[in-house]
């Protein structure tokens, strides 16, 4: 029985190539599309901003130039994974201070570099990817994720250093780590320029665990808060970032648009 299934088959696809090859080619090039418009790679250029001890709201003064490497990974016309590496810099001033402690406090300013590297989670509104669909070409967007901050600047700890005095000399105030945890917040807008290229546009907020970005946290253990010289226990450091995105879709073979309502989670 199975020998005369064998048999059938065989005769089926005997002198009928011209239909089989067309299929297989169908399928090398579907398997080719799929491959092709699932990754993105890109730029970002912006800004980095802070807020904390040192500054407590939002402030555009304190704006520092940035900008990061970017892959996109799209799981669906509707949501895709990112991963970013990030450059830039974080600075604060208390100059003007914020209240009327401002000239006992005397903690002045900072201005380090650091990096970020971050695994997000995008969710586009709406399928702007669709060349079908060439009325929808933009989608705002939300993003959140996981990441790590890495700060540079700040000298080492000095056991016994005032933490006013070490603050002045750029020391640490006290034994931080300068590698964090930090999950990003935001919300954006694509634009397809073209099948290849996408522009995006992006504010992002950073939610820290800690209190030192600034160099200026809890009192610490054997000093009183009298002098003012030490943070809000109460509110651990943010940082931000605001920029533009310009990122190129492997998708070099003009087919069928891969992803369909279906793919839409």
């Amino acid at each position: 029985m199975q020998n005369s299934g064998k048999i059938r088959i065989v005769k089926m696809l005997e002198g009928k190539p011209t239909r089989v090859f067309p299929f297989f080619m169908a399928l090398l090039l579907c398997a080719s599309l799929a491959q092709g418009q699932i990754h993105e790679v890109g730029v970002s250029l912006g800004a980095t901003n802070y807020v904390g001890d040192l500054v407590p709201t939002y402030q555009l003064k304190n704006h520092r130039l940035a900008g990061a490497l970017l892959y996109r990974y799209n799981l669906s016309s509707h949501t895709s994974l990112r991963a970013n590496v990030m450059l830039g810099k974080l600075a604060g001033s208390d100059d003007p201070a914020y209240d009327a402690f401002g000239e006992a406090r005397k903690r002045g300013q900072f201005s380090n570099w650091m990096n970020e590297a971050a695994l997000l989670f995008e969710y586009n509104f709406l399928d702007y990817k669709n060349p079908s669909k060439d009325l929808v070409r933009w989608s705002p967007y939300l993003v959140a994720g996981l990441g790590v901050l890495v700060l540079h600047g700040y000298e080492p700890y000095q056991e016994g250093l005032a933490p006013g005095t070490a603050y002045a000399r750029g020391r640490k105030t006290t034994d931080f780590k300068n590698v964090q945890p930090v999950v990003p917040l935001g919300l954006g807008v694509k634009y397809r320029l073209s099948p290849y290229w996408t522009l995006s546009g992006e504010w992002s907020a950073r939610k820290t665990f800690f209190d030192y970005i600034d160099n200026t946290g809890a009192i610490p253990e054997g000093h009183v808060a009298k002098d003012f010289q030490y943070g809000n226990i109460s509110h651990k450091d943010w940082y931000f970032f605001t920029g533009i995105s310009l990122s190129y879709t492997f998708w070099t073979i003009p087919c069928p648009y891969l992803f369909d309502n279906k793919s839409r989670l």
